[in-house]
């Protein structure tokens, strides 16, 4: 797994892996791809992420139900880089489970999958600017600390820009996965209607994968719990947070 998790390439070639394996090998990959990102958010490191996570989707595409394998390996202690990859976990998840049937059908689709890939994966990149004494606070934040995580979203928006990336699909997952559809949210304090499918998604990603995590002010908890939380909050996409509800209680196990 490691060795093949520093050439992604392999597993589109290797006939010999099983599922679980090359489940384990993204992981990895994808996992250390961000560290690097986030340790240094510049456009040569990016270019890597785009790179891996291409291939990732690459290999999805060929069959949208693997993305399943891939919701059981979430990272259970909290970083910004296992966030990140819990987040395009389950954000995938979601935007596969949205998808017709006849999506892998035309090639033309292929550009939407990764798109929505980069979105949820780099959704929280503006929290690089935030300072690690802030993130991993145990106590509540005072209002200029709160002001600080708040900007992640716009700081996340002005990195796209230096790296010049410019997919409305990531900045969608940048800029929204923190507005809610009461217009409770920040930054824009969006309502329903101002909110893009795909922000709606994310939201539901970032939400579920922060609670099922041990984050230094918050013990984790359950999967279905979690589910269940936000399929009960209306500020929240419902028919996201109800499909990902039905997938744990159905077929997920941890």
């Amino acid at each position: 797994v490691k060795h093949i998790s520093y050439q992604l390439d392999l597993v589109l070639m290797d006939k010999h892996l099983k599922e679980k394996e090359i489940a384990n090998i993204f992981q990895a990959a994808l996992t250390r791809r961000m560290e690097a990102f986030f340790e240094q958010p510049v456009k040569a490191v990016y270019d890597k992420v785009r790179e891996d996570i291409f291939t990732f989707t690459e290999y999805l595409f060929s069959d949208p139900n693997r993305i399943k394998a891939m919701t059981r390996r979430l990272h259970t202690d909290h970083s910004l880089a296992g966030h990140s990859v819990n987040s395009g976990f389950i954000g995938l998840f979601l935007f596969i489970n949205s998808l017709p049937d006849d999506f892998t059908a035309e090639e033309k689709n292929r550009l939407l999958l990764e798109r929505a890939a980069l979105g949820f994966f780099l959704h929280d990149m503006g929290m690089s600017k935030v300072p690690p004494f802030i993130r991993d606070k145990t106590k509540p934040l005072t209002p200029d600390e709160r002001q600080k995580v708040n900007s992640h979203t716009m700081s996340g928006f002005e990195m796209l820009a230096k790296l010049d990336v410019k997919f409305p699909e990531v900045e969608q997952c940048v800029t929204e996965h923190h507005e809610r559809l009461d217009g409770s949210g920040y930054p824009r304090k969006a309502g329903a209607a101002d909110i893009s499918p795909l922000g709606l998604k994310c939201a539901v990603a970032d939400s579920f994968c922060a609670m099922v995590t041990n984050r230094p002010y918050a013990a984790a908890v359950t999967p279905q719990n979690a589910a269940q939380a936000l399929s009960r909050d209306s500020r929240y996409h419902q028919d996201s947070a109800k499909a990902l509800l039905n997938f744990i209680v159905s077929e997920m196990h941890f």
